[in-house]
């Protein structure tokens, strides 16, 4: 695969570490960052011109809102032909909105790069069967949970009352 323009989604304290395994990786490739508010100290310490960098104003990056926001198009016209994350975990947990946002600008995939400098190559569609699975499990877990929870609670009010309770019966009559 060849890169020439990769738009690195979420600047941080590894950021130096990600332009510099991007570079050594695809030589002579321009890197534009989208960071968050509080992410320009760390932008313009790892040298990135003002023209490459894009600062997506919410403090967390949400996938929808970002994709349809004034950032993501900002970043479109600047034409990158890659999509890169910075992760701040080796193994990349804890990083879904990230993740799904590079879904969303690069349906063919992107790369996700560790704070010591690795990169790990991500298929969409692995991520998007990930995301499938927990959706399926989370309607599971919520069958389930109402089915536990509310089962009882609707048996007991099918339920005749208890002969001899001295309480009416359901047509109101005495029971007798």
């Amino acid at each position: 695969m060849r890169h020439e323009r990769i738009l690195l989604i979420r600047s941080g304290r590894h950021l130096q570490v990600a332009i510099d395994a991007l570079a050594a990786r695809f030589p002579g490739c321009a890197v534009g960052v989208v960071g968050t508010r509080g992410s320009e100290a760390a932008v313009a310490q790892a040298g990135v011109e003002p023209s490459d960098y894009f600062l997506y104003p919410a403090s967390r990056i949400q996938p929808l809102a970002f994709a349809l926001g004034a950032t993501a198009r900002a970043a479109r016209r600047w034409r990158y032909d890659g999509v890169a994350i910075l992760w701040h975990d080796p193994q990349g947990t804890g990083q879904g909105n990230v993740d799904r946002t590079a879904i969303a600008m690069s349906l063919g995939g992107y790369l996700a790069i560790t704070p010591d400098g690795r990169i790990v190559e991500r298929s969409s569609w692995r991520q998007l069967g990930t995301e499938a699975v927990r959706v399926v499990a989370s309607i599971a877990v919520g069958s389930v949970l109402g089915v536990l929870l509310f089962g009882p609670a609707f048996a007991a009010a099918r339920l005749p009352p208890a002969l001899g309770s001295g309480g009416t019966s359901r047509r109101g009559r005495p029971a007798s």
